[in-house]
């Protein structure tokens, strides 16, 4: 009895709609991974969602789906790894990354309260792209995604950029759950104190992801 043709083995002796189902498992796997994983922008998702509520977080989840979506298709044209490679270039960026993130955690750090002009407005779209560049945790994600699944893609643009929206939508279900914890934090830190501690916390924790970056 022969196979159908939805079962037609390739010459790896694999299904083809197997092995592309197990590829997009994969990669929806890596995405989940490095997007949920604490880090710059998760950390300041949380802060966001304390602060003003997870309803206004939407522009810092517009950034991070817009500026990371233009990396992995940087990456994918090979322009992101032609940049990094050019003397001199990944230190700069990876220094102004580090010195943007702290200047952000220093605000969330002294946020004392709602009429703190500290953290006056949540970060904007425009800001929030802008971390996704100078993030060396960015580079290495579009870049690890470049190499491992859109390099056997260069004749598969459809493909590419499914993919490319595919991993945007979960950055942003990343952002939306993370601000959302910082949403239900609202009720437990009313008092003045706790909320100054929190803050402190969190700018430390976004500190030490920046720093992190350097080693």
């Amino acid at each position: 009895m022969g196979l159908s043709p939805y079962f037609q083995v390739d010459r790896i002796g694999e299904p083809h709609t197997i092995a592309a189902m197990q590829d997009f498992l994969a990669f929806t796997a890596f995405a989940v991974a490095g997007a949920f994983t604490p880090g710059p922008n998760n950390t300041i998702a949380i802060a966001t969602g304390l602060r003003f509520g997870p309803w206004r977080v939407w522009p810092h989840a517009l950034g991070t789906m817009l500026g990371f979506s233009s990396m992995l298709l940087l990456a994918s044209a090979g322009a992101l790894g032609a940049i990094l490679a050019i003397p001199g270039v990944e230190p700069v960026l990876r220094i102004a990354g580090v010195c943007y993130l702290l200047w952000i955690s220093w605000r969330i750090a002294r946020s004392e309260g709602p009429q703190d002009k500290a953290l006056a407005q949540p970060l904007t779209v425009f800001q929030s792209s802008l971390i996704q560049f100078v993030s060396p945790k960015g580079w290495m994600l579009a870049l690890s995604v470049a190499g491992a699944w859109f390099s056997g893609m260069a004749d598969q643009p459809i493909r590419i950029a499914t993919y490319v929206f595919w991993f945007a939508l979960i950055c942003a279900a990343s952002i939306a759950t993370w601000s959302s914890a910082g949403g239900l934090l609202r009720v437990w830190l009313k008092d003045p104190v706790h909320l100054r501690r929190f803050n402190l916390l969190m700018g430390t924790l976004l500190a030490l992801s920046a720093l992190s970056l350097l080693v």
